[in-house]
């Protein structure tokens, strides 16, 4: 981001340049975070489809062993029947070949059987043997052609199955398709997503190495300030001091940090006091201190943040004592400020 910095000239000037820039890095921080919840969005769903599209796949390798095992059963279907026609067809031939023998023997009376050479009993058992012969062939041919009828629909009721399957695994192949489809797309969707995080990282970054040159800059053209009077004001809340200001051990992290100001524990929504006369300068938020105040009490400044309430605005001129906010959940931390440095308010509380 390129800041005009050398068109600012007064100290006001450049506070009025840090609250722009704090506020387009609270929205720029705002953006990112609604980035970062649509694309965790968008990568579950891209999970559900591939779960989805999986058990697509799995049911359509299941409903190709399927089709392969009806095409082998017709197969087989198949063959017998062309094996059961094969057998009509000898059976055919044979039943031919007895009628055509029967219809070449002469017809014969009983006198002739009495008088040919040999029995009239071995002459009516061949006349008996090759009729039962014809009614066996004649049998068979039929229970033949019941088979063939029954394999045939067999292969029907296969075919019919077969033809089902085939447009389940179509249609599932279809869904499986739109399922990448739509996983195509939200891809798309997560790369823009990230492109458009890394883009505005590097604006955040920018925003904030603009913000810590003018911090620098304020920090600066405030060093040397001093007070024209003596310092004298009131504690900014009814309350405890929960921790005081210098190094402090963390309760949380075990770890020594350096508090600025000292933490002022009241109940929520209590009245938070000026506590000094003087022109506020600065209201908003900044990122670990919450809603923020800063008063310009003529050489010195009083720093109230963590505040639920803010009750003036920019500009505003407050006199010592004035309700300008309300206490949070966290205690209140206040901080005063004398030219660059800050010292400890207790030693300056009425």
């Amino acid at each position: 981001m390129v800041l005009f910095l050398l068109a600012l000239e007064s100290l006001q000037d450049y506070k009025r340049e840090l609250e722009k820039i704090n506020s387009e890095i609270r929205r720029v921080e705002e953006s990112l975070k609604e980035l970062s919840r649509r694309e965790r969005n968008y990568l579950k769903e891209i999970t559900y489809l591939n779960e989805q599209i999986d058990l697509y796949r799995r049911k359509v390798e299941v409903l190709r062993q399927q089709e392969k095992e009806i095409r082998d059963e017709i197969d087989i279907l198949r063959a017998q029947i062309e094996k059961t026609r094969r057998e009509i067809r000898e059976m055919k031939q044979k039943l031919n070949r007895g009628a055509v023998l029967m219809y070449r023997m002469p017809p014969r009376n009983i006198w002739q059987l009495l008088l040919e050479t040999g029995s009239f009993f071995d002459s009516y058992e061949k006349e008996v043997l090759l009729a039962s012969v014809m009614s066996y062939y004649r049998s068979l041919v039929k229970r033949l052609r019941q088979k063939e009828e029954e394999l045939t629909r067999l292969e029907r009721d296969l075919n019919s199955r077969l033809s089902q399957l085939e447009r389940t695994r179509k249609n599932l192949q279809y869904a499986m398709s739109d399922l990448k489809k739509s996983r195509a797309r939200k891809e798309r969707l997560v790369r823009k997503i990230r492109a458009n995080r890394r883009i505005k990282r590097n604006y955040l970054r920018e925003l904030e190495a603009s913000r810590r040159r003018l911090l620098s800059i304020i920090e600066n053209l405030s060093r040397g300030k001093k007070s024209r009077k003596p310092i004298s004001i009131l504690m900014p809340v009814d309350g405890k001091i929960v921790t005081p200001f210098g190094k402090v051990r963390d309760r949380l992290y075990g770890t020594v940090i350096e508090n600025k100001g000292v933490d002022i524990q009241a109940p929520y929504g209590s009245p938070v006091k000026a506590a000094s006369s003087g022109k506020v300068v600065y209201v908003g938020w900044v990122e670990g201190y919450g809603n923020i105040v800063i008063v310009d009490g003529g050489g010195y400044y009083t720093v109230y943040s963590q505040l639920s309430e803010i009750l003036v605005s920019r500009g505003d001129r407050v006199t010592k004592g004035q309700v300008i906010g309300k206490v949070g959940t966290r205690p209140l931390h206040f901080e005063l400020r004398i030219g660059r440095k800050a010292v400890n308010p207790v030693e300056y509380f009425e």
